[in-house]
This record gives C-alpha cells, structure tokens and sequence, in this order.
C-alpha cells in the first residue's frame, strides 16, 4: 500500500475549503471560522486537531486499500461522501443536507474557475488547491456565500433549482461512472454565474427604486429588503442582510438625506456595515 502525501495534503485542503463555504453559509466570517476552530474549549480543539489530521489518513488508507482489493476509481467518491459530514462535525452544526449540497456547488465552482489557469499554465497540484482555499478564503472574508445563501432564500423557487442541481450533480457519480467529469464544475458554474448576475441586475434594480420612490414609497421598499424591522410612532427601525450594502448603502443615504431636507422626516440615523445595514427613522 502506498499513500502520497499529496493527497493527504489535497484531502485536508478539501475538507478546509468546504468547512470555510459551509461556515459562511452558516453566517460565519473567515475570521470567525478560524477562532471556531482554534480558539474554543481544550478539549473541542484537541478534537479539531484530530478531526483535521486524522480523517485525511484515514480516508487515504481506506482508499488505498480498497483500491488494492480490486476496487476501481469509484472508490474516490468515498471521500466525496464523508467530508460534507466531516465539516458539520467540525462547524459542530447538526447535518443539513441543503446547505451541504450547495457548499457543494460552491466548491465546484472556485475549483473549476482556479483549475483552467491551472491547466494551461501546467502548474504543480498543491500548489493549485493551496489557491483553490486562498480563493474561498477571500470570497468568506467578503461573506459573498453567506450573501449569495441569503439571496437565494428570498427566492424560493431560485433556491429550489440550486438544491435539485446541487443534488443531481452530488449524485450522479455515484450511478453514472462514464459521465463526462467535465460536466459537474462547467453545471455548477453555469448556475453560480446565473445567480451572480441575478444578484447584480437585482441590486441595479433596488438602487434605483431607492432613487425614484417618493417619502411613502422610500418606506414600503425598506420593509421589502429588511430582515428585521421594528415600528413606533414616529420611530422606524430596519435593518438589512445578504444585499450588497457597499451599493444600496450610498443611495439609501442620499435618498435619506434628501427626504431631511425637504423635511418628509424629521431625522435619520445609517450605519453602513460589511454585512448590513442598520437604519433608524424618526418620522
């Protein structure tokens, strides 16, 4: 038996990268995601270290004696199985098979995008998956899955097609051994870059209703995009997740501002945040 310290490497990156996607999808920033991990109780770490270590060895043992008693390149899809389990073990999170098949996709669709350079330039293995995680770190350290997550649930019948294909991809392996392997992550993509440009015709579109709408109208669209909202005459309270904040934001304010001055309210308070926006009215 031979196990290639590669693919302990590539394992362990594997399992980084999906532990970071379903993080965020989870409301977790990269930072918050690495204390998870490192800083926590003694006895949760130590089981982290083992988790992290201990189950790229494994399934590369396994693999490899299976492999060794016959078993084809199917035998591969075991890691495939046990690492969406391995990461809510780690996240210490109750297995949640949607959000599992759509860090799945996710995964599919930064691996596809890093491997074309990839190919053409020829370059080493570990150094592409080291760039695979680099990428997934930077895209949670941004929240864009936790914003992509919370976009998709505001459209149900958007968050339903990315399940069924996130599970047909899953599990269309494991019965068709001859499909083309090109097919997932071109998919995946397809459908991440769909809901990418969805977001940003729909964030146009939101940044332009804030503009247009009058002091009536400013309030109803504030009620559509919030997740939270509080009213008490003549205090108004909202606050607003999974948008691009860093673009409705601006508007929002200057519309705010705007309506100050021709005194439609009496005054306003926006706290532009990373991941929301906090706005408090006084009518």
């Amino acid at each position: 038996m031979n196990i290639h310290g590669f693919l302990i490497v590539q394992r362990l990156i594997e399992l980084l990268a999906f532990y970071l996607i379903l993080a965020n999808i989870n409301g977790m920033d990269l930072k918050e995601s690495c204390i998870r991990l490192v800083k926590t109780k003694q006895r949760t770490l130590y089981d982290n270290v083992i988790v992290l270590i201990g189950y790229p060895l494994l399934i590369s043992f396994v693999i490899e004696f299976l492999r060794g008693h016959g078993w084809g390149t199917e035998v591969f899809l075991i890691d495939q199985l046990f690492r969406p389990l391995v990461a809510h073990l780690l996240l210490r999170r109750v297995f949640d098979i949607k959000k599992a098949l759509l860090a799945y996709l996710f995964t599919m669709f930064v691996g596809f995008i890093i491997a074309i350079p990839a190919y053409v330039f020829d370059l080493h293995g570990v150094f592409v998956y080291l760039w695979i995680l680099s990428m997934i770190a930077f895209m949670s350290h941004h929240n864009y899955f936790e914003k992509l997550y919370g976009r998709l649930e505001k459209k149900v019948w958007l968050l339903k097609g990315a399940f069924a294909l996130s599970a047909i991809l899953y599990v269309m392996p494991f019965f068709v051994s001859h499909f083309p392997l090109i097919a997932f992550p071109i998919l995946a993509s397809v459908l991440f870059l769909a809901v990418i440009v969805h977001v940003k015709i729909e964030t146009a579109r939101i940044v332009e209703q804030i503009k247009t709408a009058s002091s009536h109208e400013l309030h109803q669209v504030l009620e559509e995009l919030a997740s939270d909202r509080r009213q008490s005459d003549p205090y108004r309270s909202y606050t607003i997740k999974h948008y691009n904040t860093m673009d409705i934001g601006p508007a929002l304010s200057r519309k705010l501002d705007f309506n100050k001055r021709q005194r439609l309210i009496k005054d306003y308070e926006l706290v532009l945040e990373k991941r929301q926006i906090k706005i408090n009215v006084i009518l």
